[in-house]
Parts: C-alpha cells; sequence; structure tokens
C-alpha cells in the first residue's frame, strides 16, 4: 500500500468513527459535547437504554396475585357456602329417615304383638276346643260303658259292673273339672250329676237291690248324654237302652 493509500484510509476512519483529529481531544468535538449534555441530564438514559421496566412489571405481577387470591377466597367462600347447605340437607334428611325408621320400627313391633296375641288366641281357643271335644269323648265313653252295665244287670250278671261303675264315675269327675277349667258350668254340672248316680248305683248294687241300681244307671246315662252333646264336636252318646231295658220288678 502506498503512504497516499494509508493517509485516505485513515481520514475515511476518523471520519466514520468520528476519532479526532491527531492532536485534538475529544471534548473539542460538538456530537461528543452534545452527548455528554445529555448524560449529565440523565444520568440514567445510557445505563437503561433498551433494557425493558422491570418497575411496572413487578407492579403488575402483585397486582394479578392479588386478582388471583381474591377469586380463590371468593370461590372458597362460595364452596363453603354450599358445603353448609349441603351438610344442613343432610341433616335434615337424616333426621327424616330417624324418623321413618322409628315410626317402620314401632309397625313391626305392632304387628308382632298383634300377630303374637292372635298366635295366642288361636292356641288357647285350639286348646280349649281340644279340652272340650275331650271331656265330651269321656262323656260319651262313660255313657256306652254304662249301657254295658245296663245290660249286664239285665241278664242278672254283676261280674264286674262295679269296676265298670267305678271307672266311670272317675271319668265324669275329670270331664266336670275340664268343664269348669273351660268355663262351661252346664257341662260341668251334667257331668258331677252323671258321677252322683253312678254313686247311688253302686250303694244300690252293694245292698243286692238290682232295681235301684239300674234305675240309678239309667239317669247316669241321661245325664252323661247331655253333657256330652252341648260339647263342640262331640260324638253323638247312645241313648237306646238307657231305660227301656227292663227296669220293672219283671226280672227280679
Amino acid at each position: 500500500m502506498t503512504a497516499s493509500s494509508t493517509v485516505l484510509a485513515l481520514l475515511l476512519a476518523q471520519a466514520a468513527f468520528k476519532i479526532p483529529p491527531h492532536g485534538s481531544r475529544a471534548e473539542d468535538d460538538p456530537s461528543y459535547a452534545a452527548s455528554a449534555a445529555r448524560a449529565a441530564v440523565d444520568p440514567s438514559s445510557v445505563a437503561s437504554a433498551g433494557a425493558p421496566p422491570q418497575a411496572s412489571g413487578a407492579d403488575a405481577e402483585v397486582a394479578r396475585a392479588r386478582q388471583e387470591t381474591a377469586a380463590v377466597r371468593s370461590e372458597l367462600s362460595t364452596t363453603q357456602q354450599q358445603l353448609s347447605a349441603t351438610q344442613a340437607q343432610l341433616a335434615a334428611e337424616s333426621a327424616r329417615a330417624n324418623g321413618l325408621q322409628g315410626q317402620l320400627d314401632q309397625a313391626q313391633q305392632a304387628q308382632q304383638a298383634q300377630t303374637a296375641a292372635s298366635q295366642a288366641q288361636a292356641t288357647a281357643a285350639q286348646q280349649a276346643q281340644t279340652e272340650r271335644a275331650q271331656a265330651a269323648q269321656e262323656s260319651s265313653t262313660a255313657t256306652q260303658a254304662l249301657q254295658g252295665a245296663q245290660q249286664s244287670l239285665s241278664v242278672g250278671n254283676t261280674d264286674s259292673v262295679d269296676a265298670t261303675l267305678a271307672a266311670q264315675a272317675q271319668a265324669l269327675q275329670r270331664a266336670s273339672a275340664d268343664a269348669t277349667s273351660q268355663n262351661d258350668p252346664q257341662q260341668a254340672q251334667r257331668a258331677d250329676a252323671a258321677a252322683r248316680s253312678i254313686a247311688a248305683a253302686r250303694e244300690a248294687l252293694a245292698r243286692g237291690d238290682l232295681v235301684q241300681a239300674r234305675i240309678a244307671i239309667a239317669a247316669a246315662q241321661a245325664q252323661a248324654a247331655g253333657a256330652a252333646a252341648q260339647a263342640p264336636g262331640a260324638p253323638a252318646a247312645p241313648t237306646s237302652g238307657a231305660t227301656g231295658t227292663g227296669m220293672g220288678t219283671g226280672g227280679y
């Protein structure tokens, strides 16, 4: 490179980069003075040139955080109110359910008590009917046995007649007790009367008075047949041969 070229390049560089000529100061350059004046007026302009505004950005973040906090608090308050309403509704439904359960328990207890009472009543009625039928059966059996005693005495046969009469007297006493327990005084009276007639027949038989014995046996037959006829479902007591078996003095 020639000397003239080198001098020309230096001049061009000084013009481009505003380099003061050799031997002069930068303060003497008018552009430098203007730049220095601007720096004196706003010292931070050079440092903050091209930088974002930090203070305004932080304020925006704080404001946004406050808005979000307020929104969360509002939502939390609404949720708490809804929860309180739900809890109140749940308490009301629980109280209503407890009330209905109590009513159901009372109804079930009443139904169970009614069922138990009905069963007890049915059992008592069945037992009463069984006892009445048993009393009637004993009276009917006594009537048949007394008829057999009459037939034996009609031919003069006294063997085992007294034992038969004693057995039927006990059966009639049991029938009287059963009728009394069932609050059936009429049947009890008939059974008692038949038992007394049998006792009279045994006394007459012991004296050898067969006529009086047969008369007393006939009375016992009628009374026992009446007691048996009063009981529901009782078998019909035979009445034939009670008074038509020759109770006169013809054979004795």
